[in-house]
């Protein structure tokens, strides 16, 4: 069985990644930025970073992209999966059963309002490319949220962790975890507010951060679940289930690219021109 990294190595693995998906945030600003108008913004593939483009006088930008993202959306929204169970043999039993497990599958499908989590993943794969189905089970109840590919994190080599990042109030934070209080004080506050430019052209909030501490979920192929702090572990379990809580999804896949292709990103240099 795999065997779990040191947390020390884990948040090696993490920042390194980090570094490797720069390149593919500033596009991902881009497409963002773009779909809000600001054309005047663009990506410097030799700094590889955003700069303001230079113009000449006054000029009118006219959004071409804006309604061919929204009529995208329309039309996939419009094809809005369904829930159904079939049984497993003519049987009154297993008839039973799949109409059971039929009406447990549509009372979740309405009680976590999917069709708002499915509009919500659509808008992330249509802009940037790729995006996430985070299912996980709290205790009390089966929950699923949408992952922003801001927000997510892949074991280098073979995948056999996935990462989730999350901004969580200090005390927050204490109460889930008293044990490791002392930790949790000591821990430095989100480096995401200190990013100036990207906070300049609107793609941060601007509110202080300063009591905000950034965690990772970590979903191993061998069924832990870590949750890690700067360099160490605050949680250490098992996650529950037989199917895997994070599931990746890309509007469009490339051979031998992790990342997938929005709708947006073909456009930007159409819409430049």
């Amino acid at each position: 069985m795999q065997k779990c990294p040191k947390p020390s190595k884990l948040k090696q693995d993490i920042d390194s990644f980090n570094q490797d998906k720069l390149g593919f945030v500033r596009i991902w600003d881009l497409c963002l930025l773009f779909l809000q108008g600001r054309q005047q913004i663009v990506y410097d593939r030799t700094s590889g970073d955003l700069r303001r483009a230079r113009v000449d006088g006054q000029t009118v930008t006219i959004n071409l992209i804006l309604n061919m993202y929204r009529n995208l959306q329309s039309r996939l929204e419009v094809a809005y999966p369904g829930t159904t169970v079939l049984p497993s043999s003519p049987g009154a039993e297993d008839i039973i059963k799949a109409k059971t497990a039929e009406a447990a599958l549509q009372y979740y499908w309405q009680e976590q309002r999917m069709s708002e989590v499915y509009s919500d993943l659509l808008g992330w794969i249509l802009s940037c490319g790729s995006g996430a189905l985070h299912t996980r089970y709290n205790g009390k109840n089966v929950t699923t949220e949408v992952v922003t590919p801001y927000n997510l994190y892949f074991e280098p080599d073979e995948s056999n962790w996935v990462a989730v990042a999350k901004l969580v109030n200090r005390e927050d934070l204490v109460e889930a975890y008293p044990d490791k209080k002392e930790l949790i004080e000591k821990a430095a506050s989100s480096p995401r507010g200190k990013d100036q430019k990207r906070s300049f052209y609107g793609l941060y909030p601007t509110k202080d951060l300063q009591d905000r501490l950034e965690v990772f979920e970590v979903y191993f192929r061998n069924g832990k679940r870590k949750i890690l702090l700067e360099s160490d572990y605050i949680y250490e379990g098992d996650w529950v289930g037989e199917t895997f809580p994070i599931q990746f999804v890309r509007y469009s896949k490339i051979p031998g690219r992790l990342w997938g292709v929005g709708a947006i990103e073909p456009l930007l240099e159409i819409q430049i021109a």
